[in-house]
């Protein structure tokens, strides 16, 4: 399924890139900053592998070498896609000029200069090589950017940073999109699925894991279980401007379980904000999981 997520959003990448050329006659795959970062090609790249990488942490795995291998593969396939989609929408209408959106007849049955040899996408490709262009921007801002004629040389060197763009980019979505997830601290190779059991507010905090620590102590079962459905009942919603938000997580790999404190607070737009230096993680038994899973109704 994750690999489902990975290849629909790799499409969209394709698609977008392939309307921007059609639409806005603009190639942002080769859109670059400072002459050197390649912010198109890192941004499809992203996009292109950030299905497959949201599916396997949302359900609770740690991305791994081989995960990351498939970004790498996820990300080659954008760059070819876009490429040869260039080719295949590539037309030249009946006054002779090249258009993206399938006016006239595909440059594909017409002949490389004199040579009599079809133009194929090879070929084609290898002449944009030698005509090519590429859009810069000192400030980020398409209107201010330049549009530059290259050699060959530049082209190459251009496609070869454009290409790291994309595996830069897909694994970095890989490394960043999980940071805000909870690591098993048993097997140390997921991401905890996390099941919310109830928020309070500053003032209840602190009696609320008075309780819960001791019956984690204990190692009481029921007492547990008990002390979540008491408080949920409660049904209390907090406004205040901090909040805790309490979860059970467990690991997805070795079926360890833990308590997981969140610490929000308040920001512009009363939207919430997690202060991760202030969240704790506690072990929690097998039987204190199963438990409190069933009370919560997520066994």
């Amino acid at each position: 399924m994750a690999k489902i997520f990975g290849l629909f959003t790799t499409v969209a990448a394709i698609i977008i890139a392939l309307l921007s050329i059609a639409f806005l006659d603009f190639q942002v795959h080769s859109f670059s900053l400072l002459f050197v970062i390649p912010v198109g090609s890192l941004a499809l790249g992203a996009l292109a592998s950030f299905g497959y990488f949201r599916w396997l942490i949302k359900q609770g795995y740690k991305p791994s070498g081989r995960n990351y291998l498939f970004g790498l593969l996820l990300a080659i396939i954008t760059m070819f896609g876009i490429e040869y989609g260039e080719y295949m929408i590539t037309y030249v209408s009946p006054d002779q000029e090249i258009n993206y959106r399938f006016e006239g007849k595909h440059i594909g049955q017409y002949s490389l200069d004199d040579s009599g040899e079809p133009v194929t996408f090879l070929n084609y490709y290898s002449y944009k090589l030698d005509n090519n262009s590429m859009t810069f921007s000192v400030r980020g801002n398409r209107s201010n950017g330049v549009t530059v004629d290259t050699s060959r040389e530049m082209s190459v060197v251009s496609v070869i940073i454009q290409g790291l763009g994309y595996i830069i980019g897909s694994l970095a979505c890989g490394a960043t999109i999980g940071d805000s997830k909870a690591h098993c601290q048993s097997c140390k190779r997921a991401y905890l699925k996390e099941h919310h059991l109830f928020e309070v507010d500053k003032e209840d905090y602190e009696s609320v894991l008075v309780d819960l620590n001791k019956m984690i102590s204990d190692d009481n079962v029921f007492g547990f279980s008990d002390r979540i459905h008491k408080q949920k009942e409660l049904n209390t919603k907090v406004t205040a401007n901090t909040k805790y938000d309490l979860k059970i997580g467990q690991c997805p790999k070795c079926q360890e379980g833990y308590l997981i404190e969140r610490y929000y607070e308040a920001k512009k737009g009363k939207s919430y904000e997690e202060d991760t230096a202030q969240r704790k993680v506690t072990h929690l038994s097998r039987g204190i999981v199963a438990d409190a899973l069933k009370t919560i109704g997520e066994a």
